[in-house]
């Protein structure tokens, strides 16, 4: 009887029972719940379940966002919108069967006869069936099935959206976050399985976890025997040897909360579960509090034991009762090997199993694992039974590996995929299956989808090369290999594989040139596919004429699948009778086109008269609608002088590209055409700047040009324009005609050419401005600072008369330094600053003022005010 226990925590109990007889009898009388060591493990299982629910709620925000996160990343099978409407355009179809002849959408119907028909006009129709939903209609004109795309789109994906679909493509499906998350999960889980691991004296040694445990206690040696364990969480087991019975005290209080309203957790422990299921009455195994694991899998174990088969049916029938904690109990992560074990009797009660269950959103391998109990150990009769909606058609559809088939049962296996009438879709492995595998492929048990194909090149043709060619040449590789079964099957529905297949893949870029010259000249393939072939296929004919259907040619030149020439630019325009829209998109379109070298001129093209060659180059240029990239790739290449080009409408970007082109002349009326555009106008005299200023040398000025306020400003602040030219352009200004802010600005521009004389700190001019030019400048600026910093500037090279000239233009106390001293008054008094210190010496300095000193009187040494006196000259 001792071999297998614990000797010492036998002993510890039999010292306890001696030395605290009194608390040891209550363990098992109705005073049991004021026994200390109950109280001591129930004050544990107070410290482990805060632990616990700290730990869950982090847990369950943490498992929450990694569903989300996977919900739109990992399950996620469109690699772009397109994609992913189809594969809802595709279940739509799939609902059709005999008995349909129409599809209503909003009140609009469309027959179901012609597939690529319809499903360009579900296309089309796409938001109205997210809007409105949609009906399919009998023969009899009568609705037969009505779906809202809310309860649709569930068919495919329960757990996420159209919408959120469409929101984790558009975001670029950020898998880098999903690592995080998983690490984060892993360490919570891992902390809580050490919590609910750890025996009390490991608890006790947590920081303060002792004095929640003993809670007051005083009794040492109760103390001593639960920190060092030798008496612990398992201390029940050993009372039966010291009182009758073999049930522990956690047996008896399950077994008595069973028919509580308290439903317990179905991860209670029960201890002795085995012996408790022949204890109780049957009408217990009907109960909610049934749901435990330890029972359930005691129940499962002991199952064909007569003794409890009626128990067995009432579980069965529990766990079939669709209710929300026997549905959640069925299904839960702990309870799915049990599950398989008893699935063929479950299975027979309960037809919705497979449906509910993906209704749970369980996790892939949970599904993949459920499934492979079902297609393997059903009969046939419960696996139809099972396929409630085509559930387990679709789910077996969507599978990536033949893993779910048992090798040894393929017999049974392909019964399954003809009874469910399966067309695998996403099968990327046939996990060594391969006898499976060709019956797959022999009875077409398969849609065309490129991952298919790639098994079949692999595992019936046995070439890898160009298995592993197929997601970027698709269509040239389901004709480069003789393989018959795969070949009809793409030709049963050519228009369809071509549409949702060969148009879907991303990486469908390497498609032999002529294999798609083919299928443009295939009469079985809808122009209107064909037309799209040009959007899809990055290829481009080098003359448009290849195309020997002219439907052809506006999609071809609409989506840039001509050669970016001036041969096909006006073989085009001519085609077309003009620069329409879709030749001015197809330039636009290469607009990132670096190669375009190409010169255009009268003698481009033979047979061409010349004015049809000048017509076309006028509309290139004077067209804003191209974009300004091909337009600068465009003009410069045009060797066809303009005199008299219409720019008012162009873009700044477009002026500027035209005014360093070749084409566009150094003429009045080109000046004239830039109107207002005072920085494009800059630009342009700029580049002739030589002949600009040739023509103002010439007397013919700015006038001759038209020049406002604006345009003498940006000509002299433009930075190209160096001191000598500045200097010129200035000294021909008639500043007259100006307005004063324009007069202030280029004041301020002149002021900035200036530099510092080592030898004097002083300002010096880079510049020569003659005197009348000073003259007007300082008459009609209003700014006196910069009028006595240009006079400062300018000084040394004016006569003194020019310089009493200049003075007399500025308001007091600086006019009175143009005049002579006057006996009776007063002398002028200039404030003290670095402006007037500079002026006033360099007066003296010309003798145009006598002498200057600071006034030194008490009232301005109070005041703080520092003023010059100014001596003037006398007669």
């Amino acid at each position: 009887m001792f071999k297998s226990l614990d000797k010492n925590k036998l002993v510890a109990l039999i010292v306890y029972k001696n030395i605290h007889p009194q608390e040891f009898s209550r363990l098992h009388t109705s005073e049991n719940k004021d026994a200390i060591l109950k109280k001591i493990f129930s004050n544990k299982e107070n410290l482990i379940n805060d632990l616990r629910y700290k730990i869950n709620i982090e847990l369950e925000k943490t498992k929450t966002n990694l569903e989300l996160v996977k919900d739109s990343i990992s399950y996620e099978v469109a690699s772009n919108i397109r994609q992913l409407k189809f594969i809802y355009l595709f279940e739509i179809v799939k609902l059709f069967n005999n008995n349909t002849i129409y599809i209503s959408i909003n009140n609009n119907r469309y027959q179901i006869n012609n597939l690529p028909e319809l499903l360009t006009s579900l296309d089309d129709r796409f938001e109205e069936i997210k809007n409105y939903g949609f009906k399919t209609i009998g023969r009899n004109g009568q609705i037969v099935e009505e779906y809202s795309f809310e309860d649709f789109q569930k068919r495919i994906y329960s757990h996420i959206s159209y919408s959120e679909r469409k929101q984790s493509i558009e975001d670029g499906f950020g898998k880098s976050v999903i690592q995080p998350i998983e690490s984060k999960l892993a360490d919570l889980e891992k902390q809580l399985t050490e919590i609910e691991s750890k025996n009390i004296s490991q608890l006790i040694k947590l920081p303060g976890a002792e004095e929640v445990v003993f809670d007051g206690l005083r009794c040492d040696l109760t103390k001593y025997l639960v920190r060092n364990g030798f008496i612990d969480e398992n201390y029940n087991s050993y009372m039966s040897y010291f009182f009758e019975g073999g049930l522990s005290h956690k047996d008896v209080e399950y077994s008595l909360k069973l028919d509580s309203q308290i439903l317990l957790p179905p991860d209670t422990k029960v201890p002795n579960a085995r012996e408790l299921i022949y204890v109780l009455d049957d009408r217990d195994f009907f109960l909610p509090n049934i749901l435990n694991y330890d029972v359930s899998n005691s129940l499962i174990a002991k199952k064909l034991d007569g003794e409890i088969k009626d128990k067995y049916s009432l579980f069965l029938k529990l766990l079939s009762s669709q209710s929300d904690r026997a549905t959640k109990f069925v299904f839960s992560d702990l309870f799915l090997n049990d599950l398989i074990k008893i699935l063929p009797d479950l299975a027979e009660k309960w037809s919705g199993l497979w449906d509910v269950f993906i209704k749970e959103n369980p996790s892939q391998s949970k599904v993949e694992k459920l499934l492979s109990a079902i297609v393997n150990e059903l009969n046939l009769d419960v696996i139809d039974s099972l396929n409630i909606n085509n559930g387990l058609t679709k789910q077996l559809e969507l599978i990536s590996s033949l893993s779910v088939f048992n090798p040894e049962n393929n017999h049974h296996s392909e019964k399954v995929l003809d009874l469910l009438n399966i067309k695998f879709v996403r099968l990327i492995d046939i996990d060594d299956n391969y006898e499976l595998f060709q019956y797959i492929y022999k009875n077409k048990h398969f849609e065309c989808f490129p991952n298919i194909v790639k098994l079949i090149f692999r595992h019936i043709a046995n070439n890898e090369s160009l298995a592993n060619n197929i997601q970027s040449s698709y269509l040239s590789s389901i004709y480069k290999l003789d393989l018959s079964k795969l070949i009809i099957a793409f030709e049963e529905k050519i228009n369809y594989y071509i549409e949702y297949v060969a148009f879907s893949l991303t990486d469908n870029s390497n498609e032999n040139s002529e294999t798609l010259v083919y299928l443009l000249n295939h009469d079985d393939v809808d122009i209107e596919l064909k037309k799209q072939f040009f959007s899809r296929y990055h290829f481009k004919l080098k003359n448009i004429d290849e195309l020997s259907d002219e439907r052809l040619w506006t999609p071809a030149i609409e989506n840039n699948s001509i050669a970016f020439t001036w041969n096909n630019l006006y073989k085009t325009y001519i085609h077309q009778e003009g620069l329409t829209n879709s030749l001015i998109e197809f330039i636009n379109t290469n607009s990132n086109n670096k190669t375009f070298s190409e010169k255009l001129n009268t003698t481009s093209f033979q047979e061409v008269d010349e004015e049809s060659i000048r017509q076309f180059a006028t509309e290139i240029i004077e067209n804003n609608e191209i974009s300004d990239n091909p337009y600068s790739q465009l003009v410069p290449q045009i060797s066809i002088n303009f005199e008299n080009i219409e720019i008012l409408d162009l873009s700044s970007e477009k002026i500027s590209i035209l005014i360093k082109a070749q084409c566009f002349s150094y003429s009045k009326a080109n000046v004239i055409n830039l109107g207002k555009k005072s920085k494009e106008k800059v630009d342009f005299l700029y580049h002739h700047i030589e002949s600009f200023s040739k023509d103002i040398n010439e007397e013919k000025g700015y006038s001759h040009f038209e020049f406002t306020d604006d345009d003498y400003y940006y000509l002299l602040k433009d930075k190209r324009i160096d001191a000598e030219h500045f200097e010129f352009f200035v000294n021909y200004i008639n500043f007259e005609d100006l307005n004063i802010n324009t007069i202030n600005n280029i004041l301020k521009l002149i002021l900035s050419y200036r530099n510092i004389d080592q030898s004097t700190n002083q300002s010096k001019p880079t510049i020569s401005i003659n005197y009348s030019v000073l003259h007007t400048l300082i008459d009609f600026s209003d700014e006196l600072s910069n009028c006595l910093e240009i006079l400062i500037l300018n000084i040394n090279k004016l006569s003194v008369e020019e310089i009493k000239s200049l003075l007399s233009l500025l308001p007091d106390p600086y006019f009175k330094l143009s005049q002579i001293q006057v006996a009776g008054k007063k002398n002028p008094i200039l404030e003290v600053n670095e402006n007037n210190a500079v002026l006033l010496e360099l007066l003296k300095r010309k003798r145009v003022i006598s002498s200057f000193k600071e006034r030194n009187s008490i009232l301005n040494k109070i005041t703080g005010n520092q003023q010059y006196i100014v001596n003037l000259k006398r007669k």
